[in-house]
């Protein structure tokens, strides 16, 4: 029995490459499922954390879906901040809702259904607004008689 052998001669490298090269078939173009794609599994998305600060907006991911908060205010209505210190936190949410916010800030949080989720996304808003101005509010709350 014989068998037949193609060769390359010496020296002749060029042409095998481009043998070669003219051997392979054609890859689909970007996007066709082919079997090897199809077969591949996609690597599941991070998940998003629950608070972020991107540029001048605080997104807040929540059990309704995310929600964009802007943290720019004028200095008269950061200037107001100062007056949160002696408050309690039943008296600083409003005030911070009414005299603080704008519609555009507090009518996406107001919308929610679930008030414990609103009262955290107020406090973690007026928190980034003061990393933001680069002042220390410290953490909201009715300070204790001790």
């Amino acid at each position: 029995m014989t068998t037949t052998e193609q060769t390359v001669p010496t020296g002749s490298s060029k042409n095998l490459v481009a043998a070669k090269a003219a051997a392979k078939t054609p890859t689909a173009p970007k996007g066709t499922p082919t079997p090897k794609r199809a077969n591949a599994k996609s690597k599941p998305a991070g998940a998003k954390p629950k608070f972020a600060v991107v540029e001048h907006s605080l997104k807040c991911q929540t059990s309704e879906g995310e929600v964009s908060l802007d943290l720019r205010l004028p200095l008269e209505k950061f200037e107001k901040l100062s007056e949160l210190e002696d408050m309690t936190e039943k008296e600083s949410l409003p005030y911070i809702r009414n005299e603080i916010m704008h519609a555009d800030v507090r009518d996406p949080i107001m919308a929610l259904r679930d008030g414990a989720e609103s009262m955290e996304l107020i406090m973690q808003w007026i928190e980034a607004v003061g990393e933001r101005f680069g002042a220390s509010l410290g953490k909201l709350g009715g300070s204790s008689g001790s």
